[in-house]
């Protein structure tokens, strides 16, 4: 297996067939943290959570999101058990925070194929895409951290900061 983290190449929509309302969780590639948001204060931080699969039996609620798809195939993404949407300023740009909001915000879900697959292989089948997360006003900015130690969730200008958004049951 590769040492290298993957890298996007090719973007483009994803198919409403594959990424469908319901409850996902969504995991970084690169380091397999979870976006979570920790509580349902307004403006709270979608941070990077690593979860030891060895020490939970259940899938922690702050980890699990809603999406919903929107006839303009853009999604909100929405906490699960508080309720906030994912959110950015009305102008993101690079190094801005995503985090928790009442008022919802449209998102653009993109898939890509990968080159340097065996990390990322690891953690999905084979047949499964990854997918980059941007903002429905800026599509060259995306969901990343600033570093893999980094914990708040971030928008970056690199499309190589891939997800995997896993479904999940309540």
């Amino acid at each position: 297996m590769s040492d290298n983290p993957p890298t996007a190449i090719g973007l483009g929509p994803v198919d409403p067939g594959l990424l469908k309302t319901g409850l996902y969780i969504i995991t970084y590639a690169e380091t397999s943290g979870f976006a979570a948001l920790a509580n349902d204060n307004n403006g709270s931080a979608v941070s990077q959570w690593t979860i030891d699969p060895n020490t939970v039996q259940e899938i922690p609620a702050d980890i699990k999101w809603n999406f919903t798809l929107l006839d303009n195939g853009n999604y909100t993404i929405a906490s699960y058990p508080y309720g906030n949407f994912a959110t950015v300023t009305a102008s993101p740009r690079h190094g801005d925070v995503v985090k928790g909001r009442p008022k919802s915000h449209e998102w653009i879900i993109r898939t890509s194929k990968l080159h340097n697959q065996g990390l990322y292989l690891y953690l999905v089948p084979i047949s499964a895409p990854s997918q980059s997360i941007s903002p429905d006003d800026n599509d060259s900015l995306y969901w990343g951290f600033s570093s893999n130690s980094a914990t708040q969730v971030k928008m970056t200008d690199s499309a190589d900061t891939l997800w995997m958004i896993t479904p999940v049951d309540p």
